[in-house]
């Protein structure tokens, strides 16, 4: 803020007019009145690369997370062997540093092997839950933003859906479709029976969030509801829907390895962790190590989706103040 303060002695004023000179001078109630910076400029959002600098138990699901989907997109590049090449004369090796998870019964490089099943293990578990986010985000978000009579049927069919055991209605119809189930099949089969728990969430958060002033601000303005849903309230949803994603993630995994397991999934010879369980049966005793990695990856897959699903929520809610 600035005066303006006449000064009449000036040399180069012309004569009978004063030079005015602009002097800045600060108000003196200008500090009481200044913004103070909000919670978001001072970044009290905890990230997540923060969150894993803290947590060496997040950090190290992160770390073997990333390997394993690694080794799966560069499987080809891992091994000089073959995934399906048969060599009888290899039959049954142990772990060695030629063939570090060993071979099985048809002398296949196990290792190679469960790098490739990876790709098909880990490819259904993420098209499966692309297909349940979108359903469960569309029907959440719609049925909490009108509700009514919308909200109704939709719920309720939630709710019958998830009374109905999940894994036998996809055994069944895995063994409608067998001997061949292709994977977009089994993908479409897991998402169909796994967007529930993500509706939910996002219904919750829709009707929670509709009542806030912005919404109101946006209906004035006359945006359409489906601009107000999708750019207003649905980035609202994003802390709770990754949760149940990676969670979702862990249990489509399982999901499809018992599937394999049982026969009605992915047939040979293409590998896949749950097919290859299901050939190591008959070799427990003798040769454990067939049936022990691939069992691994799965174990180790999902205890990572669980761990960092809990450091997922923390990493997208903020916090009070950043920790330093």
């Amino acid at each position: 803020m600035g005066f303006s303060t006449p000064v009449l002695d000036s040399p180069a004023r012309r004569p009978g007019s004063p030079r005015v000179v602009e002097v800045p001078m600060s108000h003196p109630l200008r500090q009481n009145f200044r913004s103070q910076p909000t919670g978001a400029a001072r970044g009290d959002r905890v990230g997540f690369g923060a969150v894993l600098r803290r947590s060496p138990l997040a950090y190290g699901a992160f770390v073997v997370m990333s390997l394993i989907v690694l080794g799966a997109v560069f499987a080809p590049l891992m091994s000089p062997y073959d995934k399906d090449k048969i060599d009888l004369t290899s039959q049954y090796l142990a772990p060695s540093l030629s063939h570090p998870f060993g071979t099985d019964d048809l002398g296949r490089d196990i290792f190679v092997r469960v790098m490739h099943g990876g790709r098909i293990t880990l490819a259904v578990g993420f098209l499966a839950m692309t297909l349940a986010l979108v359903i469960g985000v569309g029907a959440g978000g719609v049925a909490g933003y009108y509700g009514g009579w919308v909200d109704t049927v939709i719920m309720r069919t939630v709710d019958l859906m998830l009374a109905v055991p999940v894994f036998f209605v996809i055994l069944f119809l895995s063994s409608i479709l067998s001997p061949r189930v292709s994977i977009v099949a089994l993908c479409a089969m897991i998402g169909c029976t796994q967007w529930m728990e993500v509706a939910r969430l996002v219904r919750a958060v829709v009707i929670t969030t509709k009542e806030h002033e912005f919404v109101d601000a946006a209906r004035t303005l006359g945006l359409p509801d489906r601009r107000i849903l999708v750019r207003h309230l649905l980035p609202h949803t994003t802390a709770p829907v990754l949760v149940a994603i990676t969670l979702g993630l862990a249990q489509a995994i399982i999901i499809e390895s018992g599937i394999s397991f049982l026969g009605f999934g992915v047939q040979p010879p293409t590998p896949s962790w749950g097919a290859m369980l299901q050939d190591a049966q008959s070799y427990l005793s003798d040769c454990p190590w067939i049936a022990v990695f691939p069992g691994l990856m799965i174990f180790l897959t999902v205890a990572c989706c669980n761990i960092l699903s809990d450091f997922l929520g923390e990493a997208t809610h903020p916090t009070h103040a950043p920790r330093r």
